[in-house]
């Protein structure tokens, strides 16, 4: 098996799986990674309103407000964790 050119991870959204490729990356960027495909999962699932331009894109507006809710809450739980982060939620 050979590392992916471009992914570590990859959302597939039939049968809705999040397929990761842990052999080319620590846990802590596994992490994140299933954090980032979990996101996809959510704006598909749950937000996908078609193909609204800029909106919908697989890395659009949607998207990256999901991501950027869950990452807070993973490390308030303790399951991520970031000293860049960290430091911009204590502020």
């Amino acid at each position: 098996m050979t590392m992916p050119k471009h992914y570590i991870g990859l959302y597939v959204v039939k049968p809705h799986r999040i397929n990761l490729y842990p052999k080319w990356a620590d846990a802590h960027r596994m992490l994140e990674i299933a954090i980032h495909e979990y996101a996809h999962h959510i704006h598909h699932t749950e937000h996908y309103t078609g193909f609204r331009r800029g909106v919908d894109r697989m890395h659009g507006e949607k998207f990256w407000r999901i991501y950027s809710a869950l990452m807070p809450q993973a490390m308030k739980l303790g399951l991520y964790s970031d000293p860049l982060i960290e430091d911009f939620l204590n502020d």
